[in-house]
């Protein structure tokens, strides 16, 4: 058996099979690192950590800009892609998603938006007691530890969210006044009182470097000696007595393996994992049957919903060059890297440094922001070798629209007056 408290990627020794704790977490993700933290902190509970991928001591991931490399790395990340889309002429969608301990947090561009207030309101009032806005703040503000522009961290929690204004890249300001021209807000924190608007990102690193679930949260549970972590371990099923959860079936280092829990069976693989993980163990829609081998409770399938989340990328040309622009492999990487070693590189930057959260019902002001706007100095595409490149000379915007179809004027009229910096 593994040791507790301690990361291997190494094949057990054996068939281990039967395995008891109180709790397995089956994802080491950014849900799985905090769960793991929070079930374990009586200093009483054992807990069990599954995670498919390897550890995340590699050097892209820690440094900001590696972004550009893990987007396209199997080695850490699931690369999963949609089924062709009718509408996108037959295109695949795109879904990145972490396969390493931290789960996406280790792979993504490090932005912190804690969600809108009003969201975590409709949820109480469907009948979820404990999510109102009131009541998930205090936890927000206990796991939280603000780092100002300047680098002096506050008292807090473990999640270093840090204020990187000094640090944004000169395309902020033409962004800004292009938003001001068109009679967009301007908000000061994303994650304050007052969200709508655009502005600057807050991002989760520490000292310049990336900050992860695990880094903030998991590492601390391993060190307390009631969390063990598997890597490397696949769950295919989750086994059940009658319609309890008391178990999973996974597969580490060739070896068929199970383990037992006490308590219960934590799913936090992520949004296209979890729920494939409860179809193969029997528990989904019903149309989903010839699939399911073992089936526990079977759903009726009700309306399909198209996404509720949606993604537009809008590219336009700039004629100022900047440091996104460098290839992030090859002979640019090496000088860069070095670079911020010693702290002075601008890859210690994110690659998302500004974006907006607008509504586009100017007739109906109660509505909350439904579009998000994040905005990249620059654009990664696939190069030959499979490793992200940066393409010179583009700016790109992701507009994410949330429930409402359909484009509104005020972003049209937002990048019309962008397209006037485009050469500056």
């Amino acid at each position: 058996m593994k040791r507790r408290g301690r990361e291997d990627d190494e094949p057990g020794d054996g068939q281990l099979t039967d395995q008891e704790y109180d709790y397995i977490v089956v994802g080491a993700g950014s849900a799985g690192s905090v769960l793991a933290e929070r079930l374990s902190a009586d200093g009483q509970a054992t807990v069990l950590v599954l995670e498919a991928g390897g550890h995340d001591r590699r050097f892209w991931i820690k440094l900001p800009i590696g972004y550009g490399k893990t987007f396209y790395d199997e080695r850490v990340n699931w690369k999963f892609e949609a089924q062709p889309d009718a509408g996108l002429n037959k295109r695949r969608i795109y879904f990145p998603r972490g396969k390493v301990v931290g789960g996406s947090s280790s792979i993504n561009a490090m932005v912190y938006c804690r969600g809108l207030p009003g969201d975590f309101d409709d949820w109480a009032r469907l009948g979820n007691p404990g999510w109102s806005w009131d009541d998930v703040r205090p936890v927000f503000e206990r796991f939280e530890r603000r780092v100002d522009a300047q680098g002096h961290a506050a008292d807090g929690g473990r999640l270093f969210v840090s204020d990187v204004r000094r640090e944004l890249h000169p395309m902020t300001r033409h962004f800004f006044e292009a938003a001001t021209q068109a009679g967009l807000p301007f908000t000061e924190d994303f994650n304050g009182p007052q969200p709508e608007g655009v502005g600057r990102y807050a991002i989760t690193t520490r000292r310049g470097m990336r900050w992860s679930a695990a880094d903030a949260f998991l590492r601390p549970a391993l060190r307390g000696g009631r969390v063990e972590l598997q890597t490397s371990a696949v769950v295919n099923r989750i086994l059940f007595d009658g319609r309890t959860a008391t178990g999973v079936a996974y597969r580490m280092g060739g070896n068929a393996m199970t383990a037992r829990a006490r308590r219960a069976v934590v799913l936090s693989a992520g949004a296209v994992q979890s729920p494939q993980l409860l179809q193969l163990s029997g528990v989904g829609p019903a149309d989903l049957r010839q699939h399911q081998r073992h089936p526990v409770a079977l759903q009726q399938s009700g309306r399909p919903n198209p996404g509720e989340l949606q993604q537009l990328r809008a590219l336009h040309r700039a004629g100022r060059q900047h440091h996104g622009s460098a290839r992030a492999r090859g002979q640019g990487a090496a000088p860069h890297a070095v670079g911020n070693a010693c702290g002075r590189a601008p890859v210690k930057k994110n690659p998302v440094h500004y974006g907006a959260g607008l509504q586009f019902h100017p007739a109906a002001p109660q509505c909350r922001p439904q579009k998000r706007v994040c905005r990249r100095p620059a654009h990664a595409t696939a190069g030959s070798d499979g490793v992200a490149a940066h393409t010179l000379g583009l700016r790109a915007i992701e507009v994410f629209r949330e429930r409402q179809p359909g484009l509104g004027g005020s972003l049209e009229k937002m990048a019309r007056h962008r397209m006037q910096f485009a050469a500056d």
